[in-house]
C-alpha cells in the first residue's frame, strides 16, 4: 500500500544539462521557489518519509538543493542524489558530501561514441570514472550506485560496463530497459527500443559475468517494475504515479497533505 511508503523520488527540476534522446523526464514543468519546496519538505518530514531520492532533470541545477538536503538530513532523512555527473565537480562534491548518503551516477557505456549518440557526451565515461575514484578515496562511507539504460545502441557493449562495475567497487547497479513513457523517449523509440527477448538475453549474459565474480548487487528494471516501485513529486509539487504508461496525478503538495494524497490514490 502506498500509505506505507517511506521513500519518495523528488524531481526537483526538469532542467537538464544533457541531451539524452531516450529521456522520459517530465518536461515543461517550472521549478518552484525555495520557499514552496521548503513547505513541501516539511510535509514529507511530518508524514514520516525516511528517504528522498533527489532527481530531475538534473537535480544539481536547482540552486537551493543543498539547503533542502541539509534540512532533510537534520530530520533523519536519507539523502539519495541521482545525477548524470556533468555538474558534480570536486567543489560540488565537497559541498554536498556532509549531507549526502547515496549517490547514483548515470553511465550507459564505456564507449565514447555510444555515449555521444545517446546524448551523454563524449566525456561521460571518463567523467564518471573520475567521480567514482574520487568518492572512493575521499568519502568511502558514501554508497555509490550506477544507473544504466539498456537499449539498441549499447546492448552489445555490456561486457565493458560490467567490468567497470566489478573493478570500481560499485555498491549497486540498476539496468533499466529503455522505456517509451513520455517525451523524447516516445518520439525516438525506434532508435532505442529492445524486445523483451533481447532484454532477457542481456540479463542472462550480465548475470553470468557478475555472479561468476560473486557480485550480486544488481537488478533489472522493466516498465512494470518502474511503475510499481516509483512515486514521484513533480517539480511543480504534484505527486505522480505511472500506470500503463500514463501519468496519474494524485494531488499536489502545495495544497494537499501527503498522507491524504496517498489515501485518495486507492492503490
Amino acid at each position: 500500500m502506498l500509505i506505507n511508503q517511506k521513500h519518495i523520488c523528488w524531481n526537483i527540476t526538469t532542467r537538464c544539462n544533457a541531451t539524452c534522446a531516450f529521456c522520459h523526464r517530465m518536461n515543461n514543468v517550472y521549478d518552484l521557489p525555495y520557499r514552496l519546496n521548503n513547505e513541501i519538505l516539511d510535509k514529507l518530514i511530518g508524514c514520516g518519509i525516511r528517504r528522498i531520492t533527489w532527481t530531475g532533470g538534473e537535480a544539481l541545477l536547482y540552486k537551493d538543493l543543498e539547503i533542502l538536503m541539509k534540512k532533510a538530513k537534520q530530520n533523519g532523512i536519507i539523502n539519495h542524489l541521482i545525477t548524470n555527473g556533468q555538474a558534480f565537480n570536486q567543489e560540488k562534491i565537497e559541498s554536498l558530501a556532509p549531507v549526502l548518503d547515496i549517490v547514483t551516477l548515470s553511465l550507459d557505456s564505456c564507449d565514447n561514441e555510444i555515449n555521444y549518440l545517446m546524448g551523454r557526451g563524449y566525456e561521460q565515461y571518463n567523467n564518471i570514472s573520475k567521480i567514482v575514484a574520487y568518492l572512493k578515496e575521499k568519502y568511502p562511507y558514501l554508497k555509490i550506485k550506477i544507473n544504466t539504460v539498456a537499449c539498441k545502441l549499447n546492448i552489445d557493449k555490456f561486457t565493458e560496463i560490467s567490468n567497470f562495475i566489478l573493478n570500481s567497487g560499485i555498491d549497486r547497479w540498476k539496468i533499466f530497459r529503455f522505456m517509451d513513457l513520455r517525451g523524447d523517449a516516445i518520439s525516438n523509440k525506434n532508435k532505442f527500443w529492445i524486445s523483451t527477448e533481447e532484454f532477457e538475453k542481456l540479463k542472462k549474459n550480465i548475470n553470468e559475468v557478475l555472479i561468476s565474480n560473486n557480485y550480486h548487487e544488481h537488478s533489472f528494471i522493466d516498465i512494470e517494475d518502474f511503475e510499481k516501485d516509483y512515486i514521484l513529486i513533480r517539480a511543480d509539487g504534484a505527486v505522480v504515479v505511472t500506470r500503463n504508461k500514463e501519468d496519474r496525478v494524485l494531488g499536489n503538495l502545495l495544497f494537499d497533505d501527503m498522507i491524504d494524497v496517498l489515501i485518495r490514490s486507492n492503490i
